[in-house]
């Protein structure tokens, strides 16, 4: 993983000199097969030494072919109509965009003008292939203009994999991340992200993560969600700042558990407000085994107090417990009803009257609900 974001950070520093001077922009990351949650993202920097209007430019992803300011993106950083020198432009493909771009094996043409004209290499300003088997008449078109090396292709994204494009015409030095889209500044990563990891530990989550580089990070906030697209911030972590040493980072999520899939994630937020979002990582908790509700003693001597654990069942808090003994006919010779709320894996307790030796039986109830039957013997 170190190696990738090395290969990286080298990549865009060489961005502005790899790419030919006739192109004004370029296509710089793709993310077309999200994690669960995530839109599919798509990023142009303007490479040229002016600002450029992009808002009529034409994208094609076959069979789609959409303008740039066409209600099929959601313009999420940049300026489409005046795209300043290094800018970066991310576009966002909304719930029911009409650009599909999910193929595994697929490419992506951007042309400095409206849509139409799609077969001359002129007017072709940058193109961008992934998967062995892809390739159109747009590939033999990207070709003949020189953005591109015939049969050459970035291997297939992986789910919340980004595509990372070093501004070379072939794949060779391109790279897939695991990661949702990073929002670089001028070309600069701002944290290397070795690794990020969840694990279930008894009532706890522990979330793990290593930087390797952080430049300018103010702090990582910590997101949950319980569905896969609704996350909610749970929790700040202070961030290490700017370093170039290796950082170890741990949460403790002690909210959760159950029998339930979580997901989670991380943003990384700079000083300047810019965030970097991870991968999602998905883990899916097992409930507790439920433990069974214990009374002690049994056998018990006649005008004794039995002690009652609850277990842990489904963590709940019983607020209209009762209990109540009968005899082997069914009467009741005893019941006590607790006042406060009280949580399963507690203890309560009720007193034994004076009773002959025998069997007798205690049931446990919250409101209507029976939880347990326990049968004692009294000697």
């Amino acid at each position: 993983m170190l190696s990738k974001f090395t290969s990286l950070l080298f990549f865009f520093t060489l961005l502005f000199g790899l790419k030919t001077t006739a192109q004004d922009v370029v296509i710089e990351e793709v993310l077309y097969n999200p994690a669960p949650g995530v839109t599919k993202k798509i990023a142009f920097r303007n490479v040229s030494a002016s600002p450029q209007n992009v808002s009529d430019w034409c994208l094609c992803n076959v069979p789609s072919y959409r303008q740039i300011n066409s209600t099929s993106f959601n313009v999420l950083s940049g300026n489409p109509t005046a795209l300043a020198p290094g800018e970066l432009l991310i576009l966002e493909l909304p719930v029911g965009s009409s650009f599909t771009m999910n193929a595994a094996d697929g490419e992506i043409a951007l042309y400095h003008r409206t849509c139409g004209g799609y077969t001359t290499p002129s007017n072709m300003e940058d193109f961008v292939r992934w998967g062995m088997n892809a390739g159109s008449s747009r590939e033999g078109v990207a070709v003949n203009a020189g953005l591109w090396t015939a049969s050459d292709f970035v291997a297939s994204a992986a789910v919340g994999e980004i595509l990372i494009f070093d501004g070379t015409s072939d794949g060779g030095g391109n790279v897939s991340l695991s990661s949702d889209f990073t929002n670089t500044i001028n070309g600069v990563l701002p944290v290397t992200l070795l690794d990020f990891s969840v694990e279930e530990e008894a009532d706890r989550v522990l979330l793990k993560w290593v930087t390797a580089v952080e430049f300018n990070s103010e702090c990582f906030k910590v997101e949950r969600s319980f569905d896969g697209m609704r996350y909610e911030e749970i929790a700040r972590v202070e961030a290490a700042g700017t370093t170039s040493r290796t950082t170890y980072y741990e949460y403790e999520d002690m909210e959760v558990f159950g029998d339930r899939t979580v997901y989670y994630r991380l943003k990384q937020m700079d000083f300047d407000g810019s965030l970097f979002c991870s991968s999602v990582e998905v883990i899916n908790l097992s409930a507790p085994p439920k433990q069974p509700i214990t009374i002690s003693p049994n056998p018990i001597a006649s005008n004794e107090c039995l002690y009652i654990k609850l277990g842990s069942l489904e963590d709940r808090i019983y607020n209209n417990l009762r209990l109540v003994i009968y005899n082997a006919l069914g009467e009741v010779v005893a019941r006590k009803v607790e006042v406060d709320p009280i949580a399963a894996g507690d203890e309560t307790f009720i007193d034994f009257p004076h009773l002959r030796s025998g069997t007798y039986f205690l049931s446990i109830f919250n409101n209507q609900e029976k939880i347990a039957d326990q049968k004692i013997v009294v000697y």
